[in-house]
């Protein structure tokens, strides 16, 4: 019957919600903790003086500075409501950016902790898992009661399976369609905080920055490939997106629009 559809959709719905939502919920909240752990994250309190004068200048209150013992130069913004707020910058980044560069790294950083970013990209993932799962549990229903049986007169029951089946498969499309739209979100929000990272230094020290972490993965193949293949890339200050395609499925924009969007900043007021 119609009702007992309406009640099975919401059981399933409730079951994709808690499917998607609980991982993600415990990732979150332990993220600090794990990628303190992962990346071999310290409490530096030279870097922590550059975190405080930067956050000044921004007018938030500053996160723990750490440095991560990773070789490859990038910087990353965690947080989480058990753990505090933080901002890692790689001992490779120390070596490649210094003085106003750096600040506009660490301003970029600060910037996804003003702008909520972390808790806005959670919230926002989930509605393509949630969609998915949903999906996915539809056409398992679908699949298993979509074999048609005969009853004592000769009819067919059973055909409602076909329907799940495709009810499933269109969910999950659609999956695929919001996970494009999250990621586009995640590349708008790297502009803002490329934008918050020029506000607190200049346009052009937050492009030599760029500038200088394209040159290094340019020349280092290993490097690209370690950072491409990590599973916090999203979180990067820089991450890899160049042809059409790959840039569709990446979680920032390419570096030669991101240089093109701080250009167009220069000479006017930034807000950010």
């Amino acid at each position: 019957s119609s009702l007992l559809g309406a009640e099975l959709t919401m059981q399933l719905g409730f079951t994709a919600l808690l499917f998607a939502l609980v991982p993600s919920l415990f990732a979150w909240l332990l993220s600090p903790l794990l990628i303190n752990l992962l990346y071999g994250c310290k409490h530096d309190p030279a870097l922590q003086e550059i975190v405080n004068r930067v956050s000044a200048r921004a007018g938030m209150k500053p996160p723990k500075a750490m440095i991560a013992r990773m070789g490859e130069p990038n910087a990353f913004a965690y947080s989480s409501p058990l753990f505090g707020r933080y901002v890692a910058v790689t001992e490779g980044m120390l070596q490649l950016a210094r003085g106003e560069e750096l600040e506009a790294v660490i301003g970029h950083e600060l910037g996804h902790h003003k702008h909520r970013d972390n808790a806005v990209m959670l919230i926002f993932g989930l509605v393509p898992s949630v969609i998915y799962f949903l999906g996915r549990f539809l056409t398992y229903v679908g699949l298993y009661s979509s074999s048609y049986r005969y009853d004592g007169d000769g009819n067919r029951r059973g055909g409602g399976g076909l329907i799940l089946l495709l009810a499933g498969i269109a969910l999950m499309v659609v999956s695929v369609v919001m996970q494009l739209v999250v990621l586009a979100l995640s590349r708008l929000r790297e502009h803002y905080a490329d934008a918050h990272g020029a506000k607190v230094a200049s346009p052009d020290a937050m492009i030599a920055a760029l500038e200088g972490l394209d040159s290094f993965y340019s020349r280092y193949k290993a490097a690209r490939a370690k950072i491409d293949s990590s599973k916090l890339k999203m979180l990067f200050i820089y991450a890899l997106a160049d042809p059409f395609v790959e840039e569709l499925f990446a979680t920032h924009p390419p570096v030669a629009k991101r240089i093109a969007f701080l250009r167009a900043l220069k000479g006017a007021p930034i807000e950010a």
